[in-house]
């Protein structure tokens, strides 16, 4: 699944039209558009109906584009056999996304679920081995 960004109507200075058209296609990733493609994204957003991101920084090079933010959300339903905990949890991913005409057509992706998992109460904090 592609989806579309508007046309570049007014380039600013020193950015090449590629990089603002990439730039403009990344701006679909912060509000979950890769997690929006996929299935697991309804149960996801059932669980945390109030996920948001946070951006700390994005990069576009070539037709390439990778954003580093935190998301947050509570847990207010099931999520992956977890029932609602009431918790306010975040969790760090990297997005890396292929633009190519205008759409972003590929997406990797790498979040520190752990972290969550263990916000949630389902896996220990680690700590020291004795």
């Amino acid at each position: 699944m592609t989806a579309s960004v508007p046309p570049i109507s007014d380039p600013s200075a020193g950015a090449t039209p590629s990089a603002i058209r990439i730039a403009r296609a990344s701006a679909l990733i912060p509000h979950g558009w890769a997690l929006r493609t996929c299935a697991a994204d309804k149960r996801l957003r059932a669980a945390f109906p109030d996920f948001h991101p946070e951006i700390h920084w994005q990069a576009a090079a070539g037709n390439l584009v990778t954003t580093y933010k935190t998301y947050h959300g509570t847990h207010q339903g099931e999520f992956l056999g977890i029932p609602a905990t009431g918790k306010k949890v975040s969790f760090y991913t990297v997005d890396a996304m292929r633009v190519v005409d205008g759409k972003i057509t590929e997406h990797w992706g790498v979040a520190t679920l752990l972290d969550l998992m263990q916000q949630l109460g389902v896996v220990p904090p680690l700590g020291r081995q004795r």
